[in-house]
């Protein structure tokens, strides 16, 4: 892979909560590198990947359950089989997410932090003692140690964890991160790797510049793969000293760089995930005419349930009755997804609040 190139595009002052000012350098990635170019416009999922009947391989929320439930039973052998036929190259949702994507959304799902069960360690080493050169099994291992991690730190606020915790915590981000470098070469080589190491760094309060190296690493081989912008996203709000100028910038760079592949459907996709992640809209800088052509982008390209209903929420919380009736229109009663609804738009709030 050819080395990667930092393009300077901000530079901010920003105010501490005591007063004091530091100086963020703050840049964004070039164009994916030709080692990406290979990677792009992936195929839907289809029978390639239906080892199991009772899997929706083109529902992506219903995969990381099915494969959380599989690793439950020990199945270990079927579950091998469909995070390979996932980690396969070109694989894609009716979403638009691709296939590895859901890896990592099994694997949260199953070792969440804070929350994991100390007794998966147990299982996996059943999953290792079953397939002892899986790469699988060393990321589930690394996802472990960081599970731990978060268990001993807890999920309270910073300013009340105390010391002994945040010794422990930051110990078992260190054990995660070797566990993923001493990996074999082929977990080195997907997307998820770069996911959980980029997750580490960030919780490690690392340098700028480290994570920065490591998102970079990740996008220019796998650019469709939105969970790295999703993470990289999550330190840039102010809660983390960054400020609502640099998530708006970033996601406008980001989207217009995919815009020959994902057209305008990145900005909508981000936001989102910015707004699930508890933003309140009035505090970003979203324009909803951008915003809505977005979306109306998305669901064009990526028709399924999932964008549906983020469409029917963004209009909700917009105000937008045109957007939100033709979004419902698209929804049967049964595939509205949950997950994909900000607080305060849940179809009958929205439904009441249009009447």
């Amino acid at each position: 892979m050819k080395s990667l190139q930092k393009v300077p595009v901000i530079v901010l002052i920003l105010g501490s909560r005591v007063g004091c000012c530091l100086l963020f350098f703050f840049y964004l990635l070039c164009s994916p590198s030709e080692a990406a170019v290979s990677q792009l416009n992936p195929q839907p999922i289809g029978s390639a990947c239906s080892s199991s009947d009772s899997i929706d391989w083109s529902d992506h929320e219903g995969t990381s359950a099915a494969l959380a439930q599989i690793y439950g039973r020990e199945s270990f052998d079927q579950l091998e089989a469909s995070l390979q036929c996932l980690s396969s190259a070109g694989k894609q949702f009716a979403s638009g997410r691709p296939g590895p994507s859901a890896i990592y959304a099994f694997y949260k799902l199953i070792l969440p932090g804070p929350g994991a069960d100390p007794v998966e360690g147990s299982r996996i080493e059943k999953w290792a003692k079953a397939f002892p050169k899986s790469s699988q099994v060393h990321f589930a291992r690394a996802r472990f140690a960081y599970a731990m991690a978060w268990n001993r730190r807890g999920g309270t606020f910073a300013n009340e964890v105390k010391e002994e915790s945040w010794k422990e915590f930051r110990e078992g981000l260190r054990q995660a991160e070797e566990i993923l470098h001493h990996a074999p070469e082929e977990l080195h080589n997907t997307p998820i790797y770069y996911h959980l190491l980029l997750a580490i760094a960030q919780d490690s309060n690392r340098p700028f510049e480290t994570r920065l190296a490591i998102f970079q690493a990740g996008v220019s081989r796998w650019p469709e793969y939105y969970g790295l912008y999703e993470n990289m996203l999550k330190r840039f709000v102010p809660k983390w000293g960054g400020s609502w100028a640099i998530v708006d910038q970033s996601i406008r760079t980001w989207a217009s760089q995919r815009v020959t592949d994902e057209g305008a459907s990145l900005y909508s996709r981000l936001y989102a995930r910015v707004l699930l992640d508890g933003a309140k809209v009035e505090e970003t800088m979203i324009q909803w005419p951008t915003m809505k052509a977005s979306l109306e982008d998305l669901v064009k390209r990526y028709p399924d349930s999932y964008n549906w209903s983020l469409a029917a929420s963004s209009a909700c919380l917009f105000g937008d009755r045109a957007l939100f009736q033709l979004s419902m229109e698209k929804l049967s009663p049964n595939r509205v997804q949950a997950s994909a609804w900000f607080r305060g738009t849940a179809p009958d709030i929205c439904i009441q609040r249009f009447r």
